[in-house]
Order: structure tokens, then C-alpha cells, then sequence
């Protein structure tokens, strides 16, 4: 909505004047109703006039809207970002390997997860000679944490035997336990792939920092 306003001069002359859309616009008699007839006098005046796109007023509240949307979206996702880590995965855990639906023995473990999505395990299996410290990756899907990692395992010579592949599944219940499911595939020298030749529930405790003491 746009209001025009200005003043007529003394002596009948017409100036232009200013208006609210930032343009100057001649006065004429068809839009001047004069109200005296004395020309010496001053007439006040006003016209208003409905100049209203509406396509371009849509756009422009969408446009805001949007903008007040983006900046919603990043003001809570600050938020997030800046909260307390609580029931994450990245840290180093002391693991209880369960023994294995096959009867493997179960064992401990350490598994240290990194917070760029990389990990490493070692066990206490390895002074038997039998396997190496594991590396891998993990994710974190909706509740529940996915981790693969992968070892060489070794013969009684020591030559190297096979590698074994273990993909765990695990949640993390606390800040500072989690537990979960291992399942266990044999990668043979020649390529093959056996999936899922056995399987063992696993138990974290994270490991905390304390000062000597």
C-alpha cells in the first residue's frame, strides 16, 4: 500500500512531490480535488493508492521465511554440537569376549575407537602366536554402533593362515558401557569369503582417565 502526500503552492503552481515508493511524481487536477477557492491559500492534500503485487509479496514472505527456517536450523544445530558428548562410541574399552556359539574359549580384549571412524583391537590372544592387533572402521546406525575390523591368524609354524574378518553390532547402554554381538568370517588366501562361521556377544567397560595418586 503506497500513501502520496505533498502541498500546492501558492499562486496555483503545481510542484511535484514525494511519494513512499522513493520516486517524484507531477501533481495534476484529475488527482487533486481542490477544497477553496482561494488560490493564495495553501491546499493540504493526500491520495493513497493500492499498488499491491501479490506475486512478488508471496515471494518475499517466503523468502523471509526461509531464511528464518535456515537460521533456525543452524542455531540448533550449534546447540547439539556444543551439548555434553553422552552414550558415544569413541574412546578405549576393556572388552569380555563370550565364548562362541562353535565352544571357542571366550577372551578379553581392547578396542579403541577413533573419533575419524577408524579403530584398532588387541586381545589376549596374541601371546599365542595365533593373531595380530586387528584394525577396522565403524559408524554409528541410528541407535546402535557397526564395527568391522580385520587380523591375520596364523599356523603352528607361524606362517600366516588365514585372515579373519569380525563385524560387531553393539549398544552403547551408558556413557561408559556397551554391549552387543561379534560375528566372525574366514577370508581364505584364495578369495573366498566364508561369512558367519560363528558368533560370541561382547561386553565394553570404557576405560577412564585417573590421575596418579
Amino acid at each position: 500500500e503506497q500513501i502520496l502526500f505533498g502541498s500546492l503552492g501558492i499562486g496555483g503552481k503545481v510542484p511535484r512531490f514525494w511519494g513512499v515508493s522513493g520516486v517524484y511524481t507531477p501533481l495534476t487536477p484529475q488527482n487533486l480535488a481542490l477544497t477553496t477557492a482561494n488560490p493564495k491559500e495553501p491546499i493540504i492534500f493526500f491520495q493513497k493508492e493500492i499498488k499491491m503485487n501479490t506475486k512478488n509479496f508471496f515471494l518475499t514472505t517466503l523468502l523471509l521465511g526461509l531464511t528464518a527456517l535456515l537460521l533456525l536450523t543452524g542455531c540448533a544445530q550449534s546447540i547439539a554440537d556444543a551439548a555434553p558428548a553422552r552414550h558415544k562410541l569413541p574412546g578405549t574399552w576393556h572388552v569380555i569376549v563370550g565364548e562362541s556359539v562353535n565352544g571357542f574359549p571366550g577372551f578379553e580384549a581392547y578396542h579403541t575407537f577413533n573419533a575419524d571412524g577408524t579403530m584398532t583391537e588387541v586381545s589376549s590372544l596374541l601371546p599365542t602366536l595365533t593373531e595380530s592387533p586387528a584394525h577396522g572402521v565403524w559408524a554409528k546406525d541410528r541407535d546402535e554402533y557397526d564395527a568391522t575390523f580385520e587380523l591375520f591368524a596364523f599356523n603352528e609354524a607361524g606362517e600366516l593362515d588365514i585372515r579373519i574378518r569380525v563385524r560387531m553390532t553393539v549398544t552403547v547402554d551408558s556413557d561408559d558401557h556397551f554391549s552387543g554381538v561379534a560375528d566372525v568370517d574366514l577370508l581364505l588366501p584364495d578369495g573366498t569369503v566364508e561369512k558367519g562361521v560363528d558368533s560370541s556377544s561382547v561386553e565394553g567397560t570404557r576405560v577412564l582417565v585417573e590421575g596418579a595418586g
